[in-house]
């Protein structure tokens, strides 16, 4: 694994914000009520896909941001040894 001090923006850069997907606009019908069921699952599905995307962008973010912190603590540490 490498980690760089630019690892933490870099994967922060990447999250996605919340977009909504298009939709169809149809007359008051039985296929219309089927097709925005199915837009609705559809957005929900892409909404839990890039949250879950965000989530594990900002892990990796803040993983990053713990070692270049411990690492800093070391090499102050290994200074005044």
């Amino acid at each position: 694994m490498h980690l760089s001090t630019t690892i933490p923006s870099l994967a922060r850069s990447h999250r996605v914000a919340r977009t909504s997907l298009p939709r169809a606009e149809l007359h008051d019908s039985a296929s219309a009520a089927a097709l925005h069921s199915l837009e609705d699952r559809a957005q929900s599905l892409f909404d839990a896909s890039t949250t879950a995307l965000n989530a594990h962008l900002e892990s990796i973010a803040s993983f990053a941001d713990d070692c270049i912190h411990c690492d800093t603590r070391l090499a102050e540490a290994l200074r005044h040894v």
